[in-house]
């Protein structure tokens, strides 16, 4: 199981603070802030303690951030993609 490409550990060590910010010093803004939703998406799902209302809003960001420009009253095209 020391292999597990998707574990939490992997997970934890790929979107950490320290290269949240080390990205945003460097001006990977974009990475920086992509990291921080994913950090706070598994933070969400599986820390324990973590109060309803915080838990939401991490879970709110990633989903506001995955359907950002995407509109429901139109149908995908390929050239969309």
């Amino acid at each position: 199981m020391g292999d597990e490409k998707q574990s939490v550990l992997n997970a934890r060590t790929n979107f950490s603070e320290e290269d949240e910010k080390w990205m945003f010093e460097n001006s990977y803004d974009a990475s920086a802030k992509l990291t921080s939703l994913i950090r706070n998406w598994y933070d969400a799902s599986d820390s324990p303690g973590i109060s309803a209302v915080d838990t939401i809003g991490k879970l709110l960001n990633m989903r506001k951030f995955l359907l950002n420009n995407v509109d429901f009253g139109k149908f995908p095209h390929l050239d969309d993609i």
